[in-house]
């Protein structure tokens, strides 16, 4: 998500991007990170499926809009004035 937001960031001048569905952006290091720690303190004879995610939550627009700062604030040159919110049934 965060290559393809910015490939369209120096791209376009405007993007359309939902903000009705909300998730948790993870880290993949503080993934990996994560997952050696459960790892260490889980019984071996433990099994099943673990959920792991970083704190938080956001919009995939407060994502993107969050991408764009950062490009910003480290100098990356972007094209994009506008990232408009739309609901699900308007993606396109």
């Amino acid at each position: 998500f965060v290559n393809t937001m910015l490939k369209l960031m120096r791209e376009r001048e405007e993007l359309k991007v939902v903000a009705d569905q909300h998730g948790a952006p993870t880290y993949a290091p503080h993934l990996a990170e994560a997952s050696l720690i459960a790892l260490e303190k889980l019984n071996p004879g433990l099994s099943g499926i673990y959920h792991l995610c970083n704190a938080g939550e956001t919009t995939w627009h407060g994502f993107a809009s969050a991408i764009r700062d950062e490009a910003e604030a480290r100098g990356m040159p972007l094209t994009v004035r506008r990232i408009l919110p739309v609901p699900s049934s308007e993606y396109p």
